[in-house]
């Protein structure tokens, strides 16, 4: 792999773009455009682009939803099905707004 990647400005994307892709495709290398003498946009394979999302996804958590409950609430038998919960918790909670709306009027 080559240290120095390959720059190349717009005009020279717009002139040539289909070399240049293909010699992104070819060397598998990411290859620069500027604007301005300033870097703003790389080409690269798409092999390059999935082999970078396989990885973030390989680094990710998994969501709180999938990773069970921790700490203080990991012995609450209450809790083992937290949707169900929070659900009774907001019920409970919806009733009691309701009835002081219904007091008050």
């Amino acid at each position: 792999m080559n240290l120095t990647p390959r720059i190349v400005s717009p005009r020279d994307l717009q002139r040539s773009y289909r070399e240049i892709f293909d010699m992104a495709i070819a060397t598998g290398e990411p290859i620069i455009v500027t604007n301005r003498k300033r870097p703003e946009v790389a080409i690269v394979p798409i092999e390059m682009v999935e082999s970078l999302y396989t990885q973030k996804q390989l680094r990710q958590t998994p969501p709180i939803s999938q990773s069970g409950l921790v700490g203080i609430w990991l012995d609450r038998k209450d809790m083992k099905d937290t949707s169900a919960w929070v659900r009774k918790l907001r019920t409970k909670r919806l009733a009691s707004v309701y009835a002081e709306t219904k007091l008050s009027s």
